[in-house]
């Protein structure tokens, strides 16, 4: 570990190793509410709704981290590990969050996945929102809805 005063008198340590596993999820649900709020037209106020799926061992393999405001579900982030690529992952974890939206009043639910995977999923068109995409994924991750009735 490494450790030094910074700037302004602030302290900072660096760990190369894997052993503070709740540090690691602090940074991580911080990073993720960092990049909900720059790209959800919800949050604060919204409701975050994170879904996980896991394997026999209690491993985490799939996730879906969104917000829901204004009838509307933001999913903006879908994860699965790729040894379970190909398992019907993603479609269980978007059955699971528009069946909580619709149980919740919610008219529609919008994901950022691949434009070649959205169709699959029963979501059509490009959604008109103020989502910006990471740059490196802006060819091929669009933002798509899925009216819920």
């Amino acid at each position: 570990m490494l450790e030094k005063i910074i700037n302004g008198g602030f302290w900072c340590s660096l760990t190369d190793t894997r052993e503070d596993e709740a540090l690691r999820r602090f940074l991580s649900r911080k990073m993720l509410e960092s990049y909900q709020q720059a790209t959800s037209p919800c949050l604060p106020s919204g409701i975050p709704l994170d879904i996980t799926i896991h394997d026999h061992d209690e491993e985490i393999i799939a996730g879906l981290s969104a917000v829901m405001c204004d009838g509307v579900v933001y999913a903006p982030l879908v994860w699965i590990h790729p040894h379970y690529d190909g398992h019907a992952l993603v479609q269980a974890l978007l059955d699971i969050v528009e069946d909580y939206a619709r149980e919740h009043g919610c008219f529609k639910v919008e994901v950022q996945v691949p434009w070649n995977i959205a169709p699959y999923f029963g979501y059509v068109g490009e959604a008109p929102s103020n989502i910006v995409p990471f740059k490196a994924a802006q060819n091929t991750q669009k933002l798509w809805h899925k009216d819920l009735a």
